[in-house]
């Protein structure tokens, strides 16, 4: 919907263990609770969340330094 609540999605996956992890676990749970905090997507958006490989969400800090956008 919104490349600001893409990038915000993001920005919460990569710095976020609590919530990196969460989405690891359930990842369409993860996004329908950032959904009801104001984060809305279209469905190609949350099928390209949902079909993502958790693993990139574990990267080494230093590949993805600071904020990603």
């Amino acid at each position: 919907m919104s490349q600001r609540n893409v990038a915000s999605i993001v920005d919460r996956l990569l710095t976020d263990p609590d919530r990196r992890n969460q989405f690891a676990l359930d990842p369409v749970q993860t996004i329908a609770e950032l959904h009801m905090l104001g984060f809305l997507l279209s469905s190609a958006e949350i099928d390209a969340f949902v079909q993502t490989d958790v693993r990139c969400w574990y990267r080494e800090r230093h590949i993805v330094p600071g904020r990603v956008h």
